[in-house]
């Protein structure tokens, strides 16, 4: 067996010996995971979804936020993160970071 660093982090994690890695569950049809792939092909300018998933827009570059006076949102998004409230999977913060220089670049938050 070719040793790695995660072998021996779980080694020395289980006190000196490997643990057995329990088998994967049963998921759902419906779960986030199940889906058809999208043929690889060149990269368009387009957003493609598998056939088995939805899309809807929540926030756009340039969308005003709710209070007028916190001015429009930013663009050049690279990074979106879901904090839930309570460990819900319906209820919680979207956080959406963008990029820029100076004070251009910063994180807006949904509710």
């Amino acid at each position: 067996m070719k040793q790695t660093p995660t072998l021996l982090l779980a080694a020395l994690l289980g006190g000196g010996q490997a643990l057995a890695q329990a088998p994967c569950p049963t998921l759902p049809a419906d779960h986030l995971s199940q889906f058809t792939s999208i043929e690889p092909s060149v990269q368009q300018q387009g957003l493609r979804l598998p056939s088995t998933h939805t899309f809807q827009m929540l926030a756009q570059g340039n969308m005003p936020y709710t209070n007028s006076a916190d001015g429009n949102m930013l663009e050049a998004f690279d990074f979106t993160g879901y904090a839930p409230i309570s460990g819900s999977s319906t209820k919680g913060y979207l956080s959406i970071n963008h990029e820029g220089s100076g004070t251009t670049s910063g994180s807006a938050y949904l509710a």
